[in-house]
């Protein structure tokens, strides 16, 4: 049965990239395919993968010359090595453009995540809500950021990649994972509660039945130490390169991100409302509940990790993006996931199709380059 639904999922998985894929396609009618398919953040990753890290900061994000800040204070020293790095890696292997390969890798890994997802749900709510939820979960309008050119693809396979090694206890692949995470986006750093809340039950349980914890002691140590190792590894590369191993963040103010309090951002925004704004502390606001909902649930790791990775970006003094990193967050993917699962048959087959039609129109509002998709 496992086979088999795993079967129907990378089936169901593969078809909806393709969807989006096409309809990028016909959208455009093949003008400028694949390369209408590369807005945002993407042209930053793309320029990492062709000419490697800036030296120092320049005036315009690249593609991009109507976002122009104050001269010099752009970098793609705000995004971390290990997408754009493999991208690198595989079209020299492949000989592809950089480009159709990262599209080419997030769809793929789109795949992989789905079957991660479906494996991680059937191990803690059971068989039915993995099959129904990762499956609904193909369509969810959101998933248009995991295929196209930008690391949240692999990020999240990674981070579901490690939540399975831990429920089946196998430590030191998670902290790997882990390392991995913090190489590919800052908030992989807040795997580390989700390692220790996996780690600290086991030991107990380990001492209630009075075996040896030395090995699991050491293997706990040894994870905690080395999930930040990601992270520190692109920190000391920044120091050797620039001079300030913290030029990831302190390069964020060329976005308008100062660091803060994250209840002022939000006092801020109910003041002042903007529409854009408003839509990403509305997306917070939900992956916050999900976020809530999770903790009741016992997966206080998971919560932990969720509320973290979204409280650090609103702590900038913006809600810029925070509707892509609420909605694709841990906690919402899982309650989605759970929840959707719990509808009756008529009601999730409308439901599929609704957020398909979405997605659709999504991809429409990518390749448009809608300020509220960034």
């Amino acid at each position: 049965m496992q086979i088999k639904n795993l079967l129907i999922l990378s089936v169901v998985a593969a078809l909806s990239r393709i969807s989006v894929i096409a309809a990028v396609f016909l959208y455009s009618g093949g003008i400028d395919f694949p390369s209408n398919i590369c807005q945002w953040d993407c042209a930053w990753y793309l320029s990492i993968v062709n000419e490697g890290y800036d030296l120092h900061p320049h005036a315009y994000a690249p593609g991009t010359p109507h976002h122009a800040n104050h001269e010099g204070s752009f970098s793609n020293w705000a995004f971390f090595p290990l997408f754009p790095v493999t991208v690198r890696i595989l079209s020299s292997i492949l000989y592809s453009d950089p480009l159709v390969t990262a599209l080419i890798l997030n769809n793929i890994l789109f795949i992989a995540l789905i079957i991660l997802l479906y494996t991680y749900l059937k191990n803690d709510f059971g068989e039915e809500i993995a099959l129904k939820g990762s499956a609904a979960f193909c369509f969810f309008p959101f998933t248009i950021y995991l295929s196209v050119p930008y690391s949240e693809g692999l990020f999240l396979t990674l981070l579901f990649g490690g939540l399975v090694l831990l429920q089946r206890k196998r430590f030191v692949l998670a902290a790997i994972t882990g390392a991995l995470l913090g190489a590919t986006r800052t908030t992989g750093l807040f795997f580390e509660f989700i390692f220790i809340s996996y780690s600290i039950p086991f030991l107990v349980q380990l001492q209630k039945e009075k075996q040896n914890l030395s090995a699991p002691a050491i293997t706990f140590i040894f994870g905690v130490l080395f999930i930040p190792v990601g992270l520190e590894i692109y920190s000391i590369y920044l120091h050797h390169l620039t001079g300030d191993a913290l030029a990831f963040s302190h390069i964020q103010r060329a976005w308008g991100r100062i660091p803060g309090n994250p209840i002022k951002t939000f006092i801020n925004e109910i003041k002042n409302p903007a529409v854009i704004s408003v839509y990403g502390m509305f997306s917070s606001m939900l992956a916050i509940t999900a976020s809530v909902w999770l903790f009741t649930k016992k997966h206080w790791g998971e919560s932990i990790f969720t509320l973290a990775s979204i409280l650090l970006p609103i702590s900038t003094g913006t809600f810029t993006s925070c509707t892509r990193y609420s909605l694709l967050s841990l906690s919402w993917i899982i309650f989605f996931s759970y929840m959707i699962s719990k509808l009756p048959r008529s009601t999730y087959l409308s439901a599929i199709i609704s957020f398909f039609l979405l997605l659709l129109i999504f991809a429409k509002f990518w390749i448009n380059d809608l300020q509220f998709m960034i």
